[in-house]
């Protein structure tokens, strides 16, 4: 049976780490606005949220802690936000990451894409599909010191001024919000 805890990890804590930098905000502070927006769109579809921290400038933030609270939540899925960053302003895209190897979070990063795709068509998915699948694989920290199912997603790049005008857009984040809710829904119902 699925669990419908959704652990949600907001990148970077914006008092020590406030991620990659954009001309007009960084990726703490609007990951935070993400993670609050899709905290409440996933309890307005009865999941209970936990999440890693509680405000833009959380000073506790630490991987091994978000991990361990994590682990510890009996969530069922664990969502990590980023905004993405390169030294040439015309990157961009959307990315989501699962650790290496085929795991049931290969499914839900489908899932994600298919409903960006579809809710957010102007943002391009920047995929890896030489498994297969349309995640990229790393081991990064939250995706493999997780027990649950795990996704890394870097909704666009803050060094684009295109997509940081998006990533500030509550229209355009509603959208985002909304493939990732209904990604969730999807998995679930597996």
């Amino acid at each position: 049976m699925f669990s419908r805890i959704v652990f949600v990890n907001a990148g970077h804590d914006g008092a020590v780490d406030p991620g990659a930098l954009g001309a007009m905000s960084t990726e703490a502070g609007l990951m935070m606005l993400f993670a609050e927006e899709l905290q409440a769109a996933l309890i307005a579809r009865a999941y209970q949220v936990l999440m890693s921290r509680s405000g833009p400038d959380a000073s506790n933030y630490d991987l091994a802690y978000v991990c361990e609270l994590a682990n510890n939540s009996g969530a069922g899925l664990f969502i990590s936000l980023h905004a993405n960053s390169f030294a040439s302003p015309s990157a961009h895209g959307f990315e989501v990451w699962t650790s290496p190897g085929p795991t049931k979070a290969d499914l839900f990063a489908d899932l994600i894409v298919r409903n960006v795709q579809a809710f957010a068509p102007e943002l391009t998915i920047r995929a890896d599909k030489s498994d297969g699948d349309d995640d990229k694989e790393g081991n990064l920290y939250v995706l493999t010191h997780t027990l649950m199912p795990a996704v890394l997603i870097e909704i666009a790049f803050i060094s684009n001024p295109q997509e940081e005008m998006w990533m500030n857009d509550p229209t355009f984040r509603a959208r985002v919000i909304e493939a990732i809710c209904a990604a969730v829904d999807q998995f679930a119902g597996f």
